[in-house]
C-alpha cells in the first residue's frame, strides 16, 4: 500500500499558524506587562497570574 503524500504547502500552513499564535501570545503578554494609566492594579494582578503567583490582588 503506497502512503499517501502530505503536500509541502500543509507544513507551510500550521508552521505559520503556530508561529502566528506563539507571537500573539508573547505580544499579549508584553502589552498586559505595560502597565496603563488607572490599570496598574489590575496588571499587577495579571503579572502575578502569569508568574504562577498563588493570591490575586
Amino acid at each position: 500500500m503506497p502512503e499517501k503524500q502530505v503536500p509541502r504547502w500543509a507544513f507551510l500552513l500550521v508552521g505559520a499558524i503556530i508561529i502566528l499564535i506563539i507571537t500573539s501570545s508573547v505580544f499579549a503578554i508584553y502589552a498586559l506587562s505595560q502597565p496603563k494609566e488607572g490599570e496598574s492594579k489590575q496588571t499587577g494582578a495579571i503579572e502575578q497570574r502569569i508568574m504562577g503567583s498563588e493570591y490575586w490582588i
